[in-house]
């Protein structure tokens, strides 16, 4: 365990995924449910440190149940791809494809997930050299004996269909450097660095109360297979006390570092930056 972080004290909304903005802000996600009071996406601002709700056009999708996840798409600061974590009404999961442009969130598309074993809680995207986006999305686990797994599919932009193998479907179990105990979820979020690098997020959530805390650590690399496209090398991991992590994405000043957030449930969101290199 190459080093302890201690998240700042509660500020906000629970946070469940997080992605750089367009205007040097970061856009986050909560896992609001339908029924529910709160905001689905909101904007922080880390020159204020303010976070609001931002505006986001529903129309052609429908209102989202439980984002987990967000994440640019290939990098682009106007593109992002969003995802459910749970069922709502017998269906499954959806992913949204998402603009953002001059303070409004446009959701453009919704594409309805297959069966996957565990609730999804990351989403990250990057384009290949055949011109498709691979997507991967983490699943979380469920306690020590049943893993998270890495799961993966192909969008093409043009006729914005998903398409999936059955290795993408299957996945690839995440088996972590030394396990949190009980409650622990091995996939919690997903970042992909610039240079092709996985990152991931686990935790120990034994119910509202707590308690919480959480692991950083590098999955391993991109490796241009798409039958396989992440070679797996778990680093030693970074050690969060006190927080459960569900968002990471790039630190928007602090070059090759992570921001992240955390969903504390009772005890609301919190934010801090990763003082470490990735």
């Amino acid at each position: 365990m190459r080093l302890h972080i201690q998240a700042h004290p509660p500020q906000y909304q629970s946070i469940s995924g997080l992605a750089r903005s367009n205007d040097s802000a970061y856009l986050a996600v909560h896992d609001v449910k339908v029924g529910q009071e709160g905001a689905r996406l909101s904007r922080y601002d880390p020159g204020t440190g303010d976070m609001a709700a931002v505006e986001v056009d529903w129309s052609a999708t429908g209102l989202a149940n439980d984002l987990e996840g967000i994440a640019q798409v290939d990098g682009s600061q106007e593109s992002y791809m969003a995802v459910e974590g749970s069922r709502w009404r017998g269906r499954t999961p959806q992913l949204f494809t998402m603009s953002y442009r001059d303070g409004k969130v446009v959701a453009e598309k919704k594409h309805d997930l297959p069966e996957l074993p565990h609730e999804v809680e990351g989403v990250a995207a990057k384009k290949m050299e055949d011109g498709s986006l691979l997507v991967l999305l983490g699943g979380r686990g469920e306690d020590i004996d049943d893993p998270g797994r890495l799961h993966w599919a192909s969008y093409d932009q043009e006729s914005e269909e998903l398409s999936w193998s059955r290795q993408g479907l299957d996945g690839t179990p995440i088996t972590l450097p030394y396990d949190l105990g009980p409650g622990q979820r091995t996939l919690s979020d997903i970042q992909l660095t610039p240079g092709g690098d996985l990152w991931g997020s686990a935790t120990r959530d034994e119910g509202d109360e707590g308690p919480f805390e959480s692991l950083i650590y590098k999955i391993g690399s991109l490796n241009g297979n798409s039958s396989n496209p992440v070679t797996l090398n778990l680093s030693e991991p970074h050690y969060v006390g006190g927080s459960k992590v569900e968002a990471l994405t790039m630190h928007g000043e602090r070059e090759n570092s992570l921001f992240f957030g955390c969903d504390n449930e009772t005890y609301g969101g919190t934010l801090n930056s990763g003082l470490f290199s990735v």
